[in-house]
């Protein structure tokens, strides 16, 4: 296995700073805070029932400040356009920028080094047919499939291996515990995100550009004022059996529909 050398890194945690960070995990501070009081009146929305609609039972969060601070001109990007980018994108963009700064090296030296990103997808219709794991290994397959140059060992989120042609190695709660990962996870959220927007546009009736497919009452009621349309999962259980708004009491905001 090559040996690598980690030269930069870059991170946002909840309630501290990159240079504070350290001393607070040595001095096991807990950074979990409540919600900002500017975002929204927590009494009014305080109920101590999960399972209680439109409510929440509790405020805790780990709140990293102000995600809107983002300098638009920077990235090349218009204010309109940023506004509507999801901030995990912006925070991408940041902490990508910072990590290349504290590592001093310039970002346009890596151009047409052995640096990619390639990302894979699995169509509707292969979910349902093989279901969303196997989809899953699938769309790993084609991402590496895609990269110019094939890597020698891959690092994958979970415990099953989609049969890469390399040296597979599983991480279970990979995101959380290995940097690769968790970047990896980022990206294609991102890419989601922005497949969403673009989908928005052919079937508008859903504001799939808003939920971004999640199980939420928005979604729920287009659902119920329209039925399905053809990027729905028609096998995925609240779909099939048209339970829509139970899914959503019930914590479906986890799925995508």
């Amino acid at each position: 296995m090559r040996k690598v050398a980690i030269v930069a890194t870059s991170f946002r945690m909840p309630g501290t700073s990159p240079a504070q960070f350290w001393d607070d995990l040595l001095a096991g501070r807990d950074l979990v805070t409540e919600v900002d009081p500017s975002r929204w009146d927590s009494a009014a929305y305080l109920h101590p029932s999960k399972a209680h609609p439109g409510t929440a039972y509790t405020f805790a969060a780990g709140s990293i400040g102000d995600v809107k601070g983002f300098d638009a001109g920077f990235f090349a990007i218009s204010p309109r356009e940023a506004a509507l980018m999801d901030p995990q994108q912006r925070l991408l963009l940041e902490m990508s920028w910072e990590t290349f700064e504290n590592a001093g090296i310039r970002p346009s030296t890596v151009r047409g080094s052995r640096t990619g990103v390639y990302i894979g997808i699995a169509t509707v219709e292969e979910i349902d047919t093989h279901n969303i794991l196997q989809a899953s290994l699938l769309a790993m397959r084609r991402a590496v499939e895609g990269l110019r140059m094939q890597p020698h060992l891959c690092l994958i989120d979970g415990n099953q291996k989609p049969g890469l042609p390399c040296v597979e190695v599983t991480v279970v709660d990979g995101d959380a515990r290995c940097p690769s990962i968790a970047a990896a996870s980022v990206i294609a959220k991102v890419a989601r995100d922005r497949a969403m927007a673009e989908l928005a546009a052919l079937y508008p009736l859903y504001g799939l550009e808003n939920h971004k497919g999640y199980g939420t009452p928005e979604h729920a009621r287009a659902l119920t004022l329209h039925g399905p349309c053809p990027i729905h999962r028609r096998l995925f259980k609240p779909i099939r059996e048209r339970s829509y708004a139970e899914d959503v009491v019930g914590g479906g905001d986890r799925d995508v529909w």
